[in-house]
């Protein structure tokens, strides 16, 4: 089943999942105080040998190549500014168009987690890393992503 919820009030039983996948950067939007509790509520909604995936993006590979500035036309013929910059742990964005209302801006932010602060947020949760991987399709390949596989660590024990 697909669910459309807010990820720190999620509306499923505990224990109810065979897996939970947060995809494409969906983590780290949070402080971490709220993200530390996102976790905990993801793990608690896998059944005991159930998986959650989280997919980060790597944050060396973040640092080294981070555009600053970019722009691009919009399906309707607008332009999307967009420029980037590293503020502490966090990359941050800020979005600017135009469309009939004139200019819009939006700013977003997220958690660049080192796979060190990933492992012990995770363990703090009650869960255990079973693998990190580079890249969601496959061992094999690279993609300058963190993919975390984490149990509950009832699973693991």
């Amino acid at each position: 089943a697909l669910l459309r919820a807010d990820v720190r009030q999620i509306p499923i039983a505990e224990r109810s999942c065979a897996a939970v996948l947060v995809l494409f950067t969906a983590f780290g939007y949070f402080p971490d105080q709220d993200n530390q509790h996102t976790l905990q509520g993801l793990l608690r909604l896998l059944k005991p040998q159930g998986w959650l995936v989280i997919d980060l993006p790597n944050p060396c590979h973040v640092r080294a190549t981070l555009v600053k500035e970019s722009q691009r036309a919009m399906a309707d013929g607008s332009l999307l500014l967009e420029s980037r910059w590293l503020h502490d742990a966090y990359v941050c964005k800020r979005s600017r168009w135009h469309n009939a209302e004139g200019w819009q801006e939006r700013e977003e932010r997220v958690r660049l987690y080192e796979a060190s602060e990933m492992a012990q947020m995770v363990h703090d949760s009650g869960g255990v890393i079973g693998s990190i991987e580079s890249s969601l399709r496959g061992p094999q390949y690279d993609d300058h992503r963190q993919v975390f596989w984490i149990q509950p660590q009832c699973a693991a024990t």
